[in-house]
């Protein structure tokens, strides 16, 4: 209970009114029904009767959730939602998202099985978590899924918001925007202990999930989710989890596998955390790329194959693979022999020599973020042509050297290959 005196601070429904509440007194009621009275609101600044009203429905809300929320957070329920809107919805890192969970049990094996559903057996799904969301009569789990899909679209809350203007996925939200709405005001949240209209309401939001993750999913793909290898403990895992000891429990690192993006045109590759879409080439671009790739791939006759905007699955040591699509690259026989025909196709490791030719609407931090990202997961050499200056930064894993027009470009990872810059810029030239 708050004691007589205290304040609290509340998220009134009009945002432009800041709840400042203080218990002026305390009373006895028999039952949970007798909400909390406001007697008295200060200030001038808004309509009374509006402040009157959204403080009368914040010092419900406080009262009845007061001590309850924090405690929610370790309930299953609530974590079922959260995954669900996590693999529903907008791309999120692990990163954003595993502090807040790492205290719930079976936390992998949780998010991994709701995945698992909404890709693969979304009708099962539907059936298990409406069924599980409407068995409670007091509608009580059905809010607690809810919060949890509310708090894991938290996690990514711009591109939610970017998503829910679009009327498509707007729509789909819809049930899960309904039971926010009941348990948001005092007069409608015993509308969820109503047995038909909480079936409905669970039902609606189980089918929600699924139709979300359908029309995430073309945007932006995760596959294998999560991996984690066995776990050694000094102490028994039970024992230790059952009486609170600190036993020395060494966890394989969770990791997200793979980032897998649709193919575009332009391409699009995973840059510093995101999906960045490649920059439309222009005359230049397409002049310079097309002169590198002939000379580079007369030279690589017999040594290994060049390809121009050749996807490839990058992944430095121990973090996730992600798609780079270098303008040209560069492979040794050596390392595609092992590869099978499909391997071949969408290579799992880095370039041997990748090659960045910059364009007006590159960022340079994105350009720099593809160079550390090549050479940790493997690249011999990262070449950045840039035609604005008429320069060729190297890149290895040791140096960085600059090439003006009277340089060549020469490199161990490419023995016996030579152009020279002036000559690289000179196809620019006009008839």
């Amino acid at each position: 209970m708050l004691a007589e005196g205290e304040r609290f601070t509340c998220e009134a429904h009009d945002p432009h009114i800041a709840l400042e509440c203080e218990v002026l007194r305390t009373y006895e009621v028999s039952s949970r029904r007798h909400y909390p009275k406001v007697l008295d609101v200060g200030g001038s600044d808004h309509d009374a009767r509006t402040a009157t009203w959204n403080a009368q429905s914040a010092a419900r809300r406080e009262y009845r959730y007061r001590g309850t929320l924090d405690d929610a957070a370790p309930l299953p329920e609530y974590a079922l939602g959260l995954f669900a809107a996590i693999v529903a919805g907008p791309l999120v890192m692990p990163s954003a998202w595993l502090p807040e969970v790492m205290g719930l049990p079976d936390v992998f094996e949780t998010y991994n099985e709701v995945a698992r559903l909404l890709s693969e057996a979304p009708d099962r799904f539907i059936e298990q978590t409406s069924g599980i969301l409407a068995a409670d009569a007091s509608g009580r789990v059905l809010e607690l899924w809810v919060r949890g899909f509310v708090h894991g679209m938290a996690f990514n809350d711009a591109a939610w918001k970017s998503a829910l203007d679009d009327d498509a996925f707007r729509r789909r939200f819809m049930p899960i925007a309904g039971v926010m709405e009941m348990y948001s005001s005092p007069a409608k949240r015993e509308w969820l202990c109503d047995r038909e209209l909480r079936e409905k309401f669970s039902l609606g939001c189980a089918i929600a999930a699924v139709e979300l993750t359908r029309y995430s999913a073309p945007n932006c793909a995760v596959a294998n989710i999560f991996q984690r290898s066995p776990f050694h403990a000094q102490s028994d895992r039970a024992d230790a989890l059952a009486t609170g000891r600190h036993g020395v429990i060494a966890w394989g690192e969770p990791m997200l596998h793979e980032i897998v993006l649709p193919e575009t045109e332009p391409e699009t590759e995973w840059v510093r955390g995101r999906a960045l879409q490649k920059v439309s080439p222009l005359r230049t671009h397409a002049r310079l790329q097309l002169a590198l790739a002939k000379k580079l791939d007369r030279w690589a006759e017999g040594r290994g194959e060049v390809g121009t905007e050749w996807r490839f699955r990058v992944a430095p040591p121990g973090e996730v693979r992600r798609p780079l699509v270098p303008d040209v690259a560069y492979v040794s026989n050596d390392r595609l022999r092992p590869l099978s025909d499909e391997e071949l196709e969408l290579p799992p490791l880095a370039p041997d020599v990748a090659v960045e030719i910059l364009s007006p609407g590159n960022r340079r931090i994105d350009i720099d973020d593809k160079i550390e990202t090549y050479l940790r997961a493997g690249s011999s050499l990262v070449l950045i042509v840039d035609p604005r200056r008429r320069v060729v930064e190297l890149h290895d894993r040791f140096a960085v050297a600059l090439l003006s027009e009277n340089d060549a470009i020469e490199h161990s990872a490419l023995p016996g290959f030579t152009y020279s810059v002036g000559e690289l810029f000179g196809v620019l030239k006009r008839a």
